[in-house]
């Protein structure tokens, strides 16, 4: 995958692993969660659902943000635009907590 950010030509194919990749993820975290939260004898499966779904993102968003606003007090050229950063959280949020459910509903039944 990091050869497809050298040659422009694979950058389409890059981005779709990508988010295959995130999607993936997002699966596997919903129905070990589920399937722990069944196992344990938890029945709130929504609950859980949702807090596997939101958490994991939402820290490696805030961890993004930061960095990129120390990128740029240091006015570095690898800062990228915050509204960027922030788009790119709602689309990775989006996507995973869709298959977060998904998984949590494969996982529980």
């Amino acid at each position: 995958m990091a050869l497809g950010l050298l040659n422009w030509y694979l950058r389409y194919t890059w981005i779709a692993n990508f988010l295959f990749i995130i999607g993936g993820s997002g699966w596997v975290n919903g129905f070990i969660t589920s399937s722990s939260m069944k196992a344990c004898g938890i029945a709130d499966m929504i609950r859980g659902s949702t807090f596997s779904a939101f958490i994991y993102p939402a820290i490696i968003l805030f961890c993004c943000i930061a960095v990129d606003v120390i990128e740029t007090v240091d006015r570095s050229s690898s800062a990228l635009p915050l509204l960027s950063v922030l788009c790119y959280g709602a689309v990775w949020m989006t996507l995973s907590v869709a298959c977060c459910y998904h998984g949590a509903l494969v996982g529980y039944t």
